[in-house]
This record gives C-alpha cells, structure tokens and sequence, in this order.
C-alpha cells in the first residue's frame, strides 16, 4: 500500500514542479516596459531641480530676470544625465519646460533637452494609445518667486522601444 501512495505523491510533485516552471517561464518571458516609469521620474527630478516647496530655484534668475546662462548647465546642475545601458544612435530622452507667469502669460523662458524628433510621437499618442511610440507624460505646478506666480509645464519623453517593447 506504501509502495502505491508513493507513486501518486510522485506523479503529484512532478505535475507541481511542471507547472510552476511553466507558469514562470511564462510570466518572465515577456519584457518589462518601463518607460511610464522612467519618463514619471524624469519629469519629477527636473520639477524638483526647478521648485522645492513650491519656491523656484533662486539659480533661475539674474536681476530679476531669467537666467539665459541657466540653460546651458541645466543637466550638470540638476544632475540629470541621458546615459543608457545601451549604446543608441540617437538619443531616447526628451524633455521641454515651459514657464509662465499667472500675470503676463507667456514668459518666453523654456528649458530643453534631448531629441526633438520625439515630440511627434506625443501628437499621435493623443489619439490612441500605440505600444511603439515614445512614452510622453506632461505635468503642471504652480511655484513663485519674488511675489511673481509661475505656471510651469513640463513634458517628459522616454523612447526606448526596441528595447521595452515587442
């Protein structure tokens, strides 16, 4: 009677065993898209570079006035770095701020870097989600300084399909 309940419990650790492996080799076969993710934390480190309890950075003017010389070194300040794990051919990264003041509307100041050839994959996601697209996100927050208002919107871009995406 021993002999033939082992046989079973065997056959039933060996279906177990099968269809665990199975079921992980399933669930890690497929990538990880993770450009939502990437492009969220690229959009928040520049808010944060730019704002920090809701006050601008004083580094962003110079007599009153935006500090054109800000533009240059904004990467190096913020400690925002476009390296990948991959060598691209061009760049996957791209991100616009824009500033207006409540006031005056328009300010004329805006920050960019990365590849502009990316912004077109935000006017197509518009209209319906594509799974090979860039990943665009865009956010808004109020800060002041110096009494002035500011509205600043950000727009984030990570590509990185060939790598995220099937």
């Amino acid at each position: 009677m021993d002999k033939l309940i082992s046989i079973y419990w065997f056959a039933i650790l060996t279906i177990v065993a099968v269809a665990v492996v199975y079921m992980v080799a399933v669930f890690y076969s497929q990538p990880y898209d993770v450009r939502e993710v990437e492009v969220n934390l690229l959009v928040n480190k520049v808010a944060d570079c730019l704002s920090r309890g809701g006050e601008l950075s004083s580094d962003l003017f110079y007599e009153g006035n935006f500090n054109v010389g800000y533009k240059d070194n904004f990467l190096e300040t913020c400690g925002i770095t476009f390296n990948t794990e991959r060598d691209w051919i061009e760049l996957q990264y791209y991100f616009l701020v824009e500033f207006f003041n409540i006031d005056l509307s328009d300010t004329g100041f805006f920050l960019e870097e990365g590849s502009l050839n990316l912004i077109s994959s935000c006017d197509i996601q518009d209209e319906g989600k594509y799974e090979r697209l860039a990943e665009c996100v865009e956010k808004r927050f109020y800060a002041v300084s110096d009494g002035k208002q500011y509205l600043i919107k950000i727009l984030g871009i990570v590509r990185k399909t060939e790598k995220n995406v099937n």
